[in-house]
């Protein structure tokens, strides 16, 4: 072989290579971030969220739906990228990785039966202080198909379907706001509250259905942050 031909050789290698490098990127497609928060702010079933033998739980708005119900501007916003790859299989391997900055939040301590932090939608609505959050959340899971419309974070968490499968679910969530009486402080104290949430739902042998096996780690903390 002459050293043209072997150049020609080589050219013709590299351009079938970069072909493949092309066709296998295709099949991973980026979609836009609404096409997650339209379901999620459609859902009418929330998350709280708990830790294994603490009696608070807390709840997050990180998709702003409970201030929107009431008409709240907190000016909250919503960032991130959704991803989707299409499997041999016909279904798609999604990943959501979004970033909420000053959404409400608010505890409850069930062994008070009072809430200890922050206020609820409807109080912020006629005056009271919203605890606002910033939160990082990450969801793999698998949808019936490429450009399938997607399933809330609820269904995904709570719902077992044939059309997806939750994998793996990541939350974690820092939010600043004041404390309740019945935290054992005055009403008003600056706190903080602080959550981390890691689910894994693609191990064999645990159920797809939120239970707290899924979650290896689960924290909850709440503290005063000022006098």
């Amino acid at each position: 072989m002459t050293a043209r031909s072997r150049l020609f050789a080589v050219a013709v290698g590299l351009i079938a290579l970069s072909g493949l490098a092309a066709s296998a990127s295709a099949q991973t497609t980026k979609r836009p971030l609404a096409d997650w928060l339209g379901p999620n702010l459609a859902e009418p079933i929330g998350i709280i969220w708990t830790e294994p033998s603490n009696p608070t739980w807390a709840f997050i708005d990180y998709f702003g739906r409970n201030a929107s119900i009431v008409g709240l501007n907190l000016g909250s916003t919503f960032e991130g990228q959704v991803t989707e790859k299409a499997r041999k299989d016909g279904r798609a391997d999604v990943r959501v990785v979004m970033h909420a900055h000053k959404v409400l939040s608010y505890a409850y301590d069930t062994s008070i039966a009072a809430y200890v932090f922050g206020h609820l939608a409807s109080q912020v609505a006629t005056g009271s202080d919203p605890a606002l959050a910033d939160v990082l959340l990450t969801v793999d899971f698998v949808n019936v198909a490429p450009g399938a419309p997607l399933p809330s974070l609820a269904r995904l968490s709570v719902f077992p379907s044939p059309d997806y499968t939750l994998n793996k679910l990541s939350l974690v969530a820092s939010a600043d706001g004041t404390l309740r009486a019945a935290y054992g402080v005055p009403d008003g104290t600056p706190g903080r509250l602080q959550l981390t949430q890691r689910g894994l739902y693609d191990v064999s042998g645990l159920p797809n259905n939120g239970q707290d096996n899924n979650f290896p780690a689960e924290h909850i903390n709440i503290t005063v942050t000022g006098d």
